[in-house]
């Protein structure tokens, strides 16, 4: 992979922390805000991947609500006849 060389500017609390985990890092600093960059994007499309999964479970639960409601009276109204019938009240 090709990488390409950038200037940042970082405050004096960032820095210090990045160099006290370089040594995980081989000791590169660029190695370290590398890997701390990558996770960060990683975590952000984990996020935005969460957010639009649960955009769309909200869309379709408006929609799942309004299937299930078409079959509740007939769901019902074949529950009550099947107890009238257990109950001897009428044929089934």
């Amino acid at each position: 992979m090709e990488h390409k060389t950038i200037s940042v500017t970082l405050s004096e609390d960032v820095l210090s922390e990045i160099d006290s985990l370089k040594s995980d890092f081989n000791g590169s600093r660029s190695l370290a805000i590398e890997s701390m960059v990558r996770l960060y994007l990683s975590e952000r499309r984990r996020i935005e991947q969460k957010e639009k999964l649960m955009e769309g479970y909200c869309a379709m639960a408006d929609i799942n609500l309004s299937i299930a409601e078409e079959c509740f009276d007939s769901d019902q109204a074949t529950q009550d006849a099947y107890e009238h019938y257990l109950m001897g009240c009428e044929q089934f």
